[in-house]
């Protein structure tokens, strides 16, 4: 395995510190396309572990291969190794559901402590029935829909959402529901 493949394993296994070392003994090593990604990596490893010196002069070094929007591109590749799971049990949760309910249950959660340290912010009511609402929890989206515009009427984005979950309806549908007002 050369370096540029143990630097992308270590990048996918969220070990970004030796990622960076592969990437920069990939960078000494190779001549030309390679260095370029070598450089990007070590570039991107430096930016996530918050070592802005290096990160600067990565891209000094890769500046030599590319230009600005190259260096962008080649960053760009290189994202979505860094990005994956650090462990196995992050890949799947552990009541067998997909990766996204599982950060929904978790943002849920936030979302209604955030609610209830905050009870007269429309807009904290207006997320959790945004997470609700993704979840499949109607009612529970609707309840807050209404808390969130009874602190705030003038709450567009709220009223769009009551709009969509049928708690409010337009003026024509309340007058073919019943057009002599009766």
């Amino acid at each position: 395995m050369g370096h540029h493949q143990q630097a992308i394993a270590f990048l996918e296994a969220g070990r970004r510190r030796e990622a960076g070392r592969a990437f920069f003994r990939a960078a000494r090593l190779a001549l030309t396309d390679q260095a370029a990604v070598a450089w990007a990596g070590l570039a991107l490893c430096a930016q996530l572990e918050g070592r802005e010196q290096l990160a600067q002069r990565a891209n000094m070094k890769l500046a030599r291969f590319t230009d600005r929007a190259g260096r962008r591109r080649l960053i760009a590749q290189l994202y979505p190794h860094s990005v994956t799971p650090s462990t196995p049990n992050d890949r799947q949760p552990i009541d067998g559901g997909s990766p996204l309910q599982a950060m929904l249950n978790q943002a849920s959660q936030t979302l209604k402590n955030n609610a209830e340290r905050h009870p007269d912010r429309a807009d904290a009511h207006y997320h959790r029935a945004a997470c609700n609402a993704a979840r499949g929890e109607a009612a529970e989206a609707a309840d807050q829909i209404k808390a969130a515009l009874a602190i705030n009427s003038n709450y567009a984005a709220a009223a769009a959402m009551a709009m969509r979950l049928g708690l409010v309806h337009t003026e024509e549908d309340a007058f073919l529901a019943d057009p002599y007002g009766v």
